[in-house]
């Protein structure tokens, strides 16, 4: 009976808040299936490869001096100030489409010091989004705030694409309708973190870092991956793939699978067609990095027509024996777009901070990223899952942010120490 008493507590901590919130939330991701057609697919892969072979060269992806409109500043505590700006997403204006309309403008609310003013000297933090973060309250209240009345640290919150007043008609809540519009998220991001790293430090602020919790650390790792010069960065509680996350983590359960499994043939057939690389006739027609222990060949794909050809045209919205298949495709697609393996490495892993939870039901482990980016800190957090750490640890995420901005400070005391080309 002792043994019974002590074991049923553990049972019900570990995970409790990620499986109470897991039960919560109701609403569906990728309700609306793959991707609204086929040549979404191929533009996001497309104009990804590119990216990142652009940012493998060492180039930036936007123009220093892309235009940014900001408005007038507010006082917001004593010590304290605040405004908003927005500019038209570099997404929009490469990939005409990519983005729904309402996501072409980026937003953002810049808290700073009082007293500043440009061309003043402070250091500054970026702040993406996590999961279902909608605005800038959250943000504000837990880091921006304590951040610039304690340390004097600006930051920067911006609105994540697709979410708040980029959320386009027709999303409910959070809930993205297609699996593209994430792809679609990590590339508008990428390149507005640019324009907004560029504007900081045009502005005077420095060091200028990026920071992010859950799906907003996992931007972070994207972004500075693709940032061609050092930069100080604070994944907090991400992976370094989305792929587990939405197959094997809690969020898988919030997948709408029998939408992704009524379009699946005609969406598998046009993404392993577009991942094909010219290989040898002996080798694996499509191969994932081998740290997935993903591999998909052409026996298994033959295997998958021939056995559910006949099915699919009797498929019905309560069948679920496409899952296996749909979660399949669905982490290709994801390690395709998200995978850190497939990005350039950060241009110096001294400055990246990462903390990690030690029991995270939203996101398993894989890969860490210490074995990705050598020289990495990592900084486990002995909480009880994914939502308890964002509950409770925000302070662990500041002094995260404040070590990541001093290592930076003491490799590159100023802009010229790291050769910034404005």
């Amino acid at each position: 009976m002792n043994k019974l008493n002590m074991y049923i507590p553990r049972m019900f901590n570990n995970f409790s808040l990620d499986c109470v919130v897991r039960h919560l939330i109701r609403t569906k991701l990728f309700a609306d299936g793959w991707a609204p057609n086929p040549r979404v697919l191929e533009r996001i892969i497309t104009k990804r490869r590119s990216m990142v072979e652009q940012a493998g060269k060492g180039l930036f992806l936007v123009e220093p001096r892309y235009p940014v409109a900001v408005g007038r500043f507010r006082k917001i505590s004593k010590s304290s100030k605040v405004t908003t700006g927005r500019f038209v997403s570099p997404l929009a204006v490469l990939e005409e489409g990519l983005l729904p309309v309402e996501s072409e403008t980026a937003n953002f609310e810049l808290v700073v010091p009082a007293g500043w003013s440009p061309g003043q000297r402070v250091p500054l933090v970026i702040h993406m989004a996590a999961t279902g973060d909608h605005g800038y309250l959250l943000r504000r209240t837990a880091l921006a705030q304590p951040l610039v009345d304690r340390d004097g640290v600006a930051s920067l919150i911006l609105e994540n694409p697709l979410y708040g007043r980029r959320k386009p008609a027709g999303q409910r809540r959070s809930g993205l309708r297609y699996t593209t519009d994430l792809y679609s998220m990590g590339l508008a991001l990428i390149h507005e973190a640019q324009v907004l790293i560029h504007w900081s430090v045009q502005q005077g602020f420095w060091p200028v870092g990026l920071s992010g919790i859950s799906l907003g650390g996992h931007m972070v790792t994207l972004a500075t991956a693709c940032w061609p010069l050092p930069l100080p960065a604070v994944p907090c509680l991400s992976g370094t793939t989305a792929a587990l996350s939405f197959t094997e983590g809690a969020i898988s359960r919030h997948v709408q699978w029998t939408s992704l499994s009524r379009t699946y043939p005609k969406f598998a057939e046009d993404f392993y067609k577009l991942i094909n690389f010219p290989q040898k006739s002996n080798q694996s027609k499509f191969s994932v990095d081998s740290e997935t222990n993903l591999i998909v060949n052409n026996k298994l794909i033959d295997f998958i027509f021939n056995k559910f050809s006949s099915l699919f045209s009797e498929f019905d919205k309560s069948s679920t024996i496409c899952d296996f298949d749909c979660r399949d495709l669905l982490r290709v697609a994801m390690d395709e777009t998200t995978n850190l393996t497939n990005y350039p490495v950060a241009r110096d892993p001294r400055c990246v901070v990462s903390v990690v939870s030690a029991r995270d039901s939203y996101v398993p482990r894989g890969t860490p990223l210490e074995a990705l980016w050598p020289g990495v800190a990592v900084r486990e957090l002995d909480r009880n899952g994914h939502v308890d750490c964002i509950l409770k640890e925000q302070s662990a995420f500041r002094s995260a942010i404040r070590d990541s901005l001093r290592r930076f400070v003491g490799l590159y005391p100023s802009p010229l120490d790291v050769s910034l080309r404005y």
